[in-house]
């Protein structure tokens, strides 16, 4: 470009410099407010959690599971449990849903 034209010392490229120079400006004055409010609301909160109150000193930490394996859980829960009294249960509401009136399909 510069053999083009000899008077041009330097490219500029196609920003719009002054518009990128005022919202950096814009910008920049927003971090420095936003900054300024941080400073009461850091001392407000390190006051709060300076000295710890009752309701934190009475949180008993709880016991730590470090593993836990599905397929052992669900053999436990279905050993606990036995299909006769499944099937008891389920016989059982729907001969009350039945003696209550209520439209139930046997299947």
């Amino acid at each position: 470009m510069s053999k083009e034209h000899p008077e041009i010392l330097f490219e500029k490229r196609d920003t719009n410099t002054p518009a990128v120079t005022q919202s950096l400006a814009w910008m920049m004055a927003v971090m420095v407010v936003c900054s300024i409010l941080m400073i009461p609301l850091t001392h407000y909160l390190w006051k709060i959690t300076a000295q710890p109150t009752q309701i934190a000193a009475s949180i008993i930490a709880p016991n730590v599971v470090l593993e836990v394996f599905p397929s052992q859980e669900i053999h436990k829960m279905n050993s606990q449990t036995s299909e006769n009294q499944d099937h008891e249960k389920i016989n059982t509401v729907m001969s009350n849903a039945l003696e209550a009136g209520f439209a139930v399909r046997k299947s």
